[in-house]
């Protein structure tokens, strides 16, 4: 699975939980159009703790640990259907 930023940068290494999400999706094409986000205590979204993941490009099991990520949004089939 390609995981992209908005500005097209490569950021699979930096979220393998994003990446996981492949294996749920049984061979389908699809493109995944939302946010990733880190959330802070109170589950609150913070912008500083997803800076501190993104730009790891092999983030250690420590910071996975201590700086969750999570995917929120929709997908879309990349397939056609004709008749």
């Amino acid at each position: 699975m390609l995981v992209l930023s908005r500005n097209g940068n490569d950021i699979s290494l930096s979220c393998p939980e994003v990446a996981e999400l492949a294996g749920l999706l049984d061979g389908h094409r699809v493109i995944l159009d939302g946010e990733i986000v880190a959330l802070e205590p109170g589950d609150r979204p913070s912008f500083a703790r997803l800076q501190e993941r993104i730009h790891q490009a092999h983030p250690t099991q420590a910071l996975l640990d201590r700086i969750a990520v999570m995917y929120f949004g929709s997908t879309r089939s990349t397939s056609v259907v004709t008749t």
